[in-house]
């Protein structure tokens, strides 16, 4: 009696089995053992390939098994996700992975007909996979099914690193996968000259075609996704990217500018504000690059953004600026052990830059103005006044309050570090802000002075403003816990306290201005200048109010 498929294969002739299965399945092509049976063999070599490591054995049996064409099958196809996923993760743990066998294998892939049900090993697949996102080709994403992602697949997972101890949320499997998708059809639609001749140019203008038309189809369900899942912060970011790439000017900007808004402090967002407008807006599109540039960014992330800066400012005539953007450039590479991009490098080889051109402050003063207003220009001004300044905590960072006009307005804050010349700033004094609506709270996204204002002019009931009152004050400090104090009756700041390092029972002696208390709703007094008294050495310290 000739042995089973099954026992073949246990015992490693797979050859005799592969055989053995193919005359089976030719015989029965509907028998759902032969089929079975066919799946088997295939599986256990692949498992043989994988075993060691054989990326170009493992996806020439994916190929043998596509050309078999087999019927879906769930559990059969789990099965294969499975075994799929744990060679890409085996691959991805490789300091040097093979890049050009794992496009291969991933290429195979499509060519093999999947049951259309959403399972573990599926969405596991997708996960591993996207650790090689650059090697997924369009066939891939074609084929890979996004109405197939679970539940659990649009949840982000908590994880705790060992050294920090504290958890931190990671994207959700869906935000990944479809930031990736529309990442490879942005790479897609940008043209190439890889394909020459008018066949080449031919086949290219279709292949875009194709792309537009899935680009598309994406954008509605970006928009949806980022409306149903506000935290999912980076489809915002890839829906205006792609709208740029399709030509879409317009509509990109009321995408990307609350994005811009949120994110003022990242380079990346500036960069893409200036990439959407330079089209139409070449002057503007400049200031946002030099924006970038003032982001608090590590040099070696603002290299292509430099790069550009100045080629463009010295096609302005902005010669000192681009000799700055390309000083940094070049010691930022330096300290990488690498040399200049190629187009920097022709620019630092001509006579102009052996000259000696000022940094024009004016100018950059202007540049960010100018990236400022295209940023935030759309919103209206509104009236606050400075009403408080709240202390640094353990959980959070030092805080402004502001207040603006009307009865029932919500005060707004500002972190100090954002607008440090607030801490010049008087208590009472006139400001002006750009408010976005966010999580449906009003957030500051621009602040500045407001000359022709007055002292606490947001009250809801302003009353005229006395001469300022001032008395001297002696006594000990005692100091609250949520870090201002009081000396008597008289306030004292908890950023005084905090910046010359006072202590409960520290003797003060000063001078305490009378101040109008809007929590209390009448004046009260808030120290002006002290000087503490200790062993009997005085240091004099004054109050920056």
């Amino acid at each position: 009696m000739p042995a089973t498929i099954t026992a073949l294969c246990q015992a490693g002739e797979l050859a005799a089995a592969y055989q053995q299965a193919k005359a089976a399945l030719a015989e029965r092509p509907d028998s759902t053992f032969a089929q079975a049976d066919m799946h088997l063999v295939a599986m256990t070599c692949i498992k043989k390939a994988m075993g060691q490591s054989d990326v170009v054995g493992t996806t020439r049996w994916l190929q043998k098994l596509a050309a078999l064409a087999l019927p879906a099958h769930a559990g059969r196809d789990e099965q294969l996700c499975w075994e799929i996923r744990k060679l890409l993760a085996t691959m991805a743990k490789r300091q040097y992975p093979p890049y050009v066998e794992i496009a291969e294998l991933l290429r195979a892939l499509p060519t093999i007909t999947l049951a259309p049900v959403a399972s573990l090993g599926r969405s596991l697949l997708l996960q591993t996979a996207l650790k090689f996102k650059e090697q997924l080709s369009a066939e891939w994403w074609a084929w890979w099914n996004f109405e197939l992602l679970r539940p659990e697949d649009y949840v982000k997972e908590i994880f705790t690193p060992a050294d920090t101890g504290k958890p931190m949320r990671l994207p959700a499997l869906a935000e990944t996968a479809y930031g990736a998708y529309a990442k490879s059809l942005i790479k897609r639609l940008t043209p190439t000259d890889k394909l020459t001749g008018a066949f080449g140019q031919s086949i290219q203008a279709e292949q875009q075609a194709e792309t537009r038309l899935e680009a598309q189809a994406l954008l509605p369900r970006l928009e949806e996704l980022s409306t149903s899942h506000a935290d999912y912060n980076w489809l915002g970011y890839y829906r205006a990217k792609l709208l740029v790439a399709l030509g879409d000017t317009a509509a990109a900007l009321p995408t990307l500018l609350p994005l811009v808004r949120q994110k003022s402090g990242e380079y990346w967002a500036w960069q893409l504000l200036a990439e959407t407008l330079r089209p139409t807006d070449s002057a503007v599109a400049l200031a946002c690059y030099y924006r970038a540039t003032k982001c608090n960014s590590e040099e070696m992330y603002l290299g292509k953004v430099r790069e550009t800066l100045a080629s463009l400012l010295h096609s302005a005539g902005h010669f000192g600026l681009a000799q700055e953007q390309l000083r940094r450039l070049a010691q930022a590479k330096e300290a990488e052990g690498k040399q200049p991009p190629y187009a920097a490098k022709q620019l630092m080889g001509q006579p102009w830059f052996a000259e000696v051109y000022p940094v024009d402050k004016t100018l950059s003063a202007a540049l960010l103005a100018t990236a400022e207003t295209a940023a935030y220009g759309d919103l209206p001004w509104k009236p606050v006044a400075l009403q408080e300044f709240i202390a640094a905590t353990a959980e959070k960072p030092a805080r402004v309050r502001l207040l603006p006009g009307g009865r029932n307005a919500r005060p707004l804050t500002v972190r100090l570090k954002k607008y440090p010349w607030l801490a010049k700033e008087t208590l009472g004094a006139p400001l002006q802000v750009r408010c976005e609506p966010v999580n449906g709270f009003e957030q500051v996204v621009q602040l500045a002075a407001r000359p022709e204002g007055s002292p606490w002019d947001t009250r809801p009931t302003p009353r005229p403003e006395p001469s300022p009152i001032t008395r001297d004050f002696d006594g000990l400090l005692r100091v609250q816990d949520a870090g201002f104090g009081f000396v008597n009756d008289v306030f004292v700041p908890a950023r005084l306290i905090s910046q010359h390092n006072w202590t409960s029972g520290q003797h003060l002696q000063g001078i305490a201005i009378s101040q109008f208390d809007q929590k209390k709703g009448k004046d009260g007094w808030v120290l002006k200048q002290a000087k503490a008294i200790e062993q009997d050495k005085l240091s004099s310290v004054a109050s920056p109010q």
